[in-house]
């Protein structure tokens, strides 16, 4: 009974660094991306250009989020 308490725990254990690290890069890609980005709000929706891609996005759902992302980045530069 043990070694199953064990093998789980480290299942745990082993499933929660994997979720971290991936979190951890998902969320270092997106700082990339922003660093690289110009936005451009029009119409209730913000334009991210960049030298690659174009990526419309409507704001309303996502404000909270939006506003999340401005404040952190304007605390980065």
């Amino acid at each position: 009974m043990g070694n199953f308490s064990c093998g789980c725990m480290l299942s745990f254990l082993l499933a929660t660094y994997l979720g971290v690290e991936l979190l951890c890069h998902m969320v270092n890609s997106m700082f990339h991306h922003l660093r690289h980005c110009r936005t451009v709000l029009q119409n209730g929706h913000t334009i991210l250009h960049s030298h690659q891609q174009c990526i419309r996005v409507t704001i309303y759902p996502y404000q909270h989020l939006l506003l999340s992302i401005v404040f952190i980045t304007a605390n980065l530069q």
